[in-house]
């Protein structure tokens, strides 16, 4: 844990061009470019931040951050704070998922889901993401109509 962690990465990630902040529903604070979540931050110990699976995978073998605690499987990081260097280092992460976000466009389909993971937009993503064993039951983007996630998509 850090002190003040939270209030410095908030204040500076905030200052970016597009991003909102708001109330994470896992407690802590989000951040969003669009529709799109760059990633949370939950007080002053973690941060969770979300990456493309190669992107991810790099960060994780090069120990610059940690799979997601809940969801390991995803492309989702997590990353402790141990000391003060570490809320840069936070922000360096944030920032890497923000230049992607930007590249990639706002509305493209495999990072909307992050946002909304009860809907289902491309097979692709929901393998990478493997979130039939997270997840009860779907909505397809186009008609709001259930997928069961018992069989395998």
């Amino acid at each position: 844990m850090v002190p003040h962690a939270q209030e410095k990465i908030v204040k500076e990630v905030s200052k970016w061009e597009g991003v909102t902040k708001a109330p994470h529903r896992f407690g802590g604070t989000e951040f969003r470019l669009g529709r799109r979540e760059l990633g949370h931050i939950h007080g002053d110990y973690q941060a969770d931040i979300v990456f493309p699976m190669n992107v991810r995978n790099q960060l994780v073998s090069e120990n610059k951050a940690q799979p997601h605690h809940i969801l390991p499987k995803s492309g989702w990081i997590t990353f402790r704070f141990k000391d003060e260097n570490d809320v840069a280092r936070a922000i360096e992460l944030f920032k890497l998922s923000y230049e992607i976000a930007r590249s990639n466009g706002k509305d493209r389909n495999e990072l909307d889901v992050v946002n909304e993971p009860r809907k289902a937009v491309s097979s692709v993503w929901v393998n990478d993401f493997d979130a039939q064993h997270f997840l009860q039951k779907m909505y397809t983007k186009q008609d709001n109509s259930l997928i069961s996630t018992n069989t395998h998509l």
